[in-house]
């Protein structure tokens, strides 16, 4: 799947990850950047998690401006400051925007990064991917007959009660 994501950034600054609440989504984001890293030494990693556009700035803020006295700063003085820090970076940068509720959540900041950084954005909300073309990795889950084999493969007996017990909470 990481082969995946990489084709899909040889085309495209974001890649969208989607998928139901708990089936990998964030782990996958993760996982994926701990790949990349090892490919490129010098990629520098932004993790944001979801939240309201002004927390999303600010938690960029926190990052990129450091070492400034922004007490003073308005909102689109912080976002042209975020800009000249992500433009001037020598290194790439991945932006992960994890659990992403309504795209305009970071649209904003998405514009902000120049083409030469990554994005991958979370959502369990289909609607966000609307605007990305093809390049979304999409997560399901497992039904009963791939759940039942999965764990078949790794050796648990699927006679036991608590397996019965697993798949008859999980509705398989």
């Amino acid at each position: 799947i990481f082969e995946k994501i990489e084709k899909f950034f040889e085309e495209n600054k974001t890649v969208y990850i989607h998928g139901l609440s708990g089936c990998g989504k964030t782990t996958l984001a993760r996982e994926y950047a701990l790949y990349r890293k090892s490919k490129h030494q010098n990629l520098s990693i932004v993790f944001v998690n979801s939240g309201v556009f002004e927390d999303n700035v600010y938690e960029l803020k926190e990052r990129f401006l450091k070492s400034r006295d922004d007490a003073v700063l308005k909102l689109d003085e912080i976002l042209q400051l975020i800009e000249l820090n992500i433009s001037g970076s020598k290194n790439e940068i991945l932006f992960i925007f994890d659990d992403i509720k309504d795209f305009k959540e970071v649209i904003e900041l998405v514009c902000l990064i120049d083409s030469r950084h990554k994005i991958l954005i979370t959502s369990e909300n289909s609607d966000i991917t609307s605007v990305s073309g093809n390049a979304i990795i999409e997560l399901k889950t497992f039904n009963s007959e791939k759940c039942e084999e999965y764990l078949g493969k790794n050796g648990i007996d699927l006679s036991t009660k608590i397996v019965e017990k697993f798949l008859e909470k999980v509705n398989l």
